[in-house]
C-alpha cells in the first residue's frame, strides 16, 4: 500500500503523524487508495475492515470524509473506529493557514 497524500510532513508540535486537509482526505476513498477516514481530528486507515469495502459503510459513508458530526447520529460512536490505525491529523483549510503555511 502506497503512503498516504498529506499537506505536511509534520505538525507544529513536532508530531510525525501528516496533516489531511479536507482536499488530500478525499483523494483517499478507498478507490485505487487506502480508504481513509477523520474523525474528532484523526485520520483513521480502514482499508482493512470489511465494513469499509470498496470505501463505503453500510451504503451510508464514504471514506475520504471527516465523519465526526456524522457519528454523532451513527448507531455506534467512535469505538467504532478505535483499534483501526491512526495515521494522520486532520485539519480544516483555516486552520491550516493559521499554522502560517
Amino acid at each position: 500500500m502506497s503512503a498516504p497524500a498529506r499537506d505536511s510532513d509534520a505538525e507544529a508540535d513536532g508530531s510525525t503523524l501528516p496533516i489531511f486537509s479536507r482536499a488530500s482526505l478525499a483523494r483517499q476513498d478507498g478507490d485505487r487508495r487506502p480508504a481513509l477516514v477523520a474523525c474528532r481530528g484523526l485520520v483513521y486507515d480502514v482499508s482493512a475492515s470489511p465494513e469499509w469495502r470498496g470505501g463505503l459503510h453500510r451504503g451510508l459513508h464514504w471514506a475520504g470524509q471527516d465523519l465526526t458530526d456524522q457519528l454523532a447520529e451513527a448507531p455506534h460512536g467512535i469505538e467504532a473506529l478505535i483499534g483501526h490505525p491512526v495515521v494522520g491529523r486532520y485539519r480544516e483549510p483555516d486552520e491550516r493557514s493559521s499554522e502560517g503555511r
